[in-house]
């Protein structure tokens, strides 16, 4: 077998696997372990699970390949920084990939190997102008550098806040890996667009820091509900002017986020009149409701199991905050516009 000795160690950025191979995510995260990735941040679409193992800011600009490993598995290699440029060439069957430290060079079948030079700074990060064309990698590193060097640059920025699934109760085992939060809450449906809406004129934070007025990095302008390929989402624009929102925006480290909510009515009695169960729909933690948010449940007057979840009614939007473990998976920057 051939090793492609002329092309410098690659590094992995993200392995992406097919639901068709792989339906749980239980089952595409042991294919990860079993050929020594590292289980880093998860992002879950309707038709794959793409396993993150760094950040692209490691990696050379535009140094973004794409790879077929086997049916059902691509991942997107990047070349390190220190490392000498190459061109982009496509494998036979014969050859072998020499990616390290992993043993991808392992991984080979029938399926050839595909290696495609991927331009630009990220395929989910795009930058834009006001009329909508896209900016290049140079100019986002431009503008980067101006901010790094002390010039005053605002940013426009349009992301998925939250998202939850528009089916509820949700039944075993599928719904595992389909909660509208890792914590086990959920909200009411009915809530959601007059809760959407509340978010607007509310602060942009990092990692949920209301105590400090230097974690605020900007002010959310809009905040809508749309419905998209049977998600409920939160689209929020955002305005960007602090420093380290700027720079964190175009270097590519805020690309997930979590919202944060308070009661309708102030105080302890305030939250729990607005827990409710998802199951039995008693009030959360009361005598009449035997269940707790993570539980198994049966529902009434049926045989299907379902997940138990915290249901906040009447909640009302305080902040969004930029964060690396957001309890919803799907949380995403969608663009990004100069102002």
């Amino acid at each position: 077998m051939t090793t492609l000795q002329e092309r410098p160690p690659t590094r992995v950025q993200s392995v992406i696997l097919s639901k068709e191979q792989f339906p749980t995510r239980r089952a595409a995260a042991k294919w990860v372990r079993d050929h020594d990735f590292t289980v880093g941040k998860v992002d879950e679409t309707e038709k794959t699970f793409r396993f993150r193992q760094f950040a692209p800011t490691q990696c050379v600009e535009g140094s973004f390949r794409n790879i077929r490993i086997r049916d059902g598995v691509s991942g997107v290699v990047c070349r390190p920084r220190n490392a000498a440029p190459t061109r982009p060439r496509r494998a036979s069957k014969s050859d072998e990939l020499n990616i390290n430290p992993s043993k991808l060079d392992a991984i080979t079948n029938d399926s050839e190997l595909f290696c495609q030079l991927d331009v630009g700074f990220d395929a989910e990060l795009i930058l834009r102008r006001s009329d909508g064309s896209s900016i290049d990698a140079s100019i986002r590193k431009a503008l980067l550098e101006e901010s790094l060097q002390g010039a005053a640059i605002e940013l426009g920025l349009d992301v998925i806040g939250f998202q939850q699934h528009k089916d509820k109760p949700r039944p075993l085992p599928a719904s595992m890996s389909k909660l509208a939060n890792s914590r086990f809450f959920t909200f009411r449906q009915n809530d959601l667009a007059r809760f959407a809406k509340s978010f607007t004129g509310r602060p942009f934070l990092a990692d949920h820091d209301r105590k400090t007025l230097a974690a605020r990095g900007g002010t959310i302008l809009s905040s809508d509900l749309r419905e998209h390929k049977g998600e409920l989402q939160f689209l929020q624009s955002v305005k960007l002017v602090k420093p380290w929102a700027v720079q964190a925006a175009l270097d590519g480290t805020l690309d997930s986020f979590s919202i944060g909510w308070d009661p309708s009515k102030p105080g302890l009695r305030g939250l729990q009149e607005s827990l409710h169960c998802t199951v039995c729909s008693k009030p959360l933690f009361s005598h009449d409701c035997p269940h707790m948010p993570g539980d198994i449940a049966k529902v009434a007057k049926s045989d299907e199991s379902v997940i138990v979840e915290a249901e906040f009614r009447n909640p009302r939007g305080a902040e969004l905050s930029g964060v690396s473990f957001p309890a919803v998976a799907g949380t995403h920057v969608e663009n990004i516009r100069p102002q």
